[in-house]
């Protein structure tokens, strides 16, 4: 089974480019334009990764992203925002800077999992 990775992005372009990037190497692939459609998404595909815009639209994307962590302790989250420069932690969430093409959205993909971390979340994942 592919890795699934949900991407929350306030541009439809971005979302559009990231999503067919993506699918385009094999990964299964849900957007999400708000964090409310995100938590609701979550719920029925239950994604490994979540790249999300640290603002979707007025909202910031960090409380969404905490009640993801609790009700999918496995997942991956990546909080992505202009504002940062260098990768930082926030408890067991990441803190990277926003990708602005599918090439630099694939070298976050890269330097944030890697294919073991994936292999054992959906070995998790199928098994817990």
């Amino acid at each position: 089974m592919p890795p699934r990775v949900l991407i929350i992005e306030p541009s439809p372009e971005l979302r559009r480019t990231f999503a067919r990037t993506l699918v385009g190497r094999g990964i299964a692939v849900q957007v999400a334009g708000s964090a409310t459609e995100a938590l609701d998404l979550c719920a029925e595909f239950a994604p490994d990764i979540v790249i999300a815009a640290y603002h979707v639209g007025d909202e910031p994307a960090s409380e969404a992203m905490r009640e993801i962590k609790r009700s999918h302790p496995g997942v991956v989250v990546l909080l992505t925002s202009d504002a940062f420069a260098t990768e930082q932690t926030l408890g067991s969430i990441r803190l990277l800077p926003r990708p602005s093409e599918p090439r630099a959205l694939l070298d976050l993909l890269r330097r944030a999992v890697t294919a073991d971390s994936l292999w054992l979340i959906r070995r998790s994942t199928a098994t817990g």
